[in-house]
């Protein structure tokens, strides 16, 4: 790929190669030659699994330290009576 400027001087001869494991729902590009290549389209629902995992994890660590700091303890219990209120205490909510 060549970059232009705006006078049509080329600036860079790149070339890159695409790739996708998945049949195109992620495709990476790397510079010919080149080990290390970058995300240029994901699948957007891959992204929200990423997203939704990482909330996840997020959340059992705000858990965890929240047997030792007392604000997020507090915070925790507060968004518990919220949630209780808002959708009862059922098991299956």
């Amino acid at each position: 790929m060549t970059i232009v400027k705006s006078d049509l001087e080329p600036v860079s001869e790149t070339r890159y190669i695409y790739e996708s494991p998945n049949g195109g729902k992620t495709v990476y590009a790397r510079e010919i030659g080149s080990d290390k290549r970058v995300i240029v389209k994901q699948d957007p629902s891959i992204i929200e699994r990423q997203q939704t995992a990482m909330r996840s994890n997020r959340l059992l660590t705000i858990l965890k330290k929240s047997q030792t700091d007392t604000t997020l303890k507090d915070a925790l219990e507060a968004l518990e009576a919220l949630y209780i209120i808002k959708y009862g205490d059922a098991k299956d909510n």
